[in-house]
């Protein structure tokens, strides 16, 4: 379950730095650029959940 809120939440706001593009605030680069490098996080832990369950 918590996987599953992590990848939502921030894939959520990892698509924000799209937001520049359409004229709101420069602000949303960075903050999109960390949620999408934080997009990783469950994906691995998952990954790794899956090979620990050999």
């Amino acid at each position: 379950m918590l996987q599953t809120l992590l990848v939502t939440g921030t894939g959520v706001t990892g698509v924000s730095y799209h937001y520049w593009w359409v004229g709101l605030p420069d602000m949303w680069v960075p903050i999109g650029g960390i949620f999408s490098t934080l997009r990783l996080i469950p994906l691995v832990s998952t990954r790794r959940s899956a090979s620990a369950g050999r």
